[in-house]
């Protein structure tokens, strides 16, 4: 951001120990990668079988790019721990080693947090979830759960999420103010990114006061990164 802090998309990442050669909002910077000398350039895809469809590389630089390192691309698509399981695999064989006790410790944390998730989720399964994006301009839009990683998983561990009239890989069904109470449910969880209203701007707005999740407290933040 404009402070120079990571998104929580960042992650653990120390921002301080990191050489930034561009951003999804610009084009890379071909000549700070070049001083770089990589020996491979990881992104991500959200369309696979495409050739040319790489996460903040405009294909019309591809090649230039290529020709800087070999170009490997993870897929965005599917659920998210299918995601972390392939993820981990690259790393092992970039050379990180998975058996240290610091990674055995946080391997379990994890394996631990999926079962209480899943736990909770079992024992609360007549409880809805809606997933949106209330932007503070007034955009509204509810999120398509087949569609997003995090979510896809979650309704696998057995969350009760509700299905917008959303159309496949559209991610969002968009929804006027007028119709911003179509979907109630038990639990809201927001968007947790910048221009997106705060659970305190939610129950104060005059409509979403209304939300029976809204007007219950029951607001939770979705971190869609």
């Amino acid at each position: 951001d404009d402070e120079g802090k990571l998104s929580a998309a960042g992650g653990g990442i120390d921002p301080t120990m990191v050489e930034f050669v561009g951003d999804v909002n610009e084009p890379m910077r071909r000549e700070d990668a070049v001083a770089m000398e990589p020996d491979l350039i990881l992104t991500i895809t959200h369309a696979p079988d495409d050739p040319l469809d790489y996460w903040s590389i405009d294909p019309s630089v591809l090649p230039q790019v290529q020709a800087i390192a070999p170009v490997l691309a993870l897929s965005g698509t599917g659920r998210s721990d299918i995601s972390v399981e392939r993820t981990a695999k690259l790393a092992e064989a970039l050379g990180a080693d998975l058996s240290t006790p610091e990674v055995q410790a946080q391997k379990e944390r994890y394996g631990a947090a999926i079962a209480a998730f899943s736990a909770a989720a079992a024992e609360q399964a007549e409880l809805t979830s809606l997933f949106s994006s209330v932007k503070k301009d007034g955009a509204i839009v509810i999120a398509n759960p087949p569609d997003w990683r995090d979510l896809a998983w979650y309704r696998a561990l057995g969350l009760n999420i509700i299905d917008p009239d959303a159309e496949p890989l559209s991610y969002w069904e968009e929804l006027s103010a007028e119709n911003a109470l179509k979907y109630p449910s038990d639990i809201l969880w927001q968007s947790t990114r910048p221009l997106a209203m705060t659970a305190e701007e939610l129950e104060a707005d005059s409509v979403w006061q209304h939300h029976p999740a809204v007007s219950s407290g029951q607001i939770g933040g979705w971190n869609q990164d």
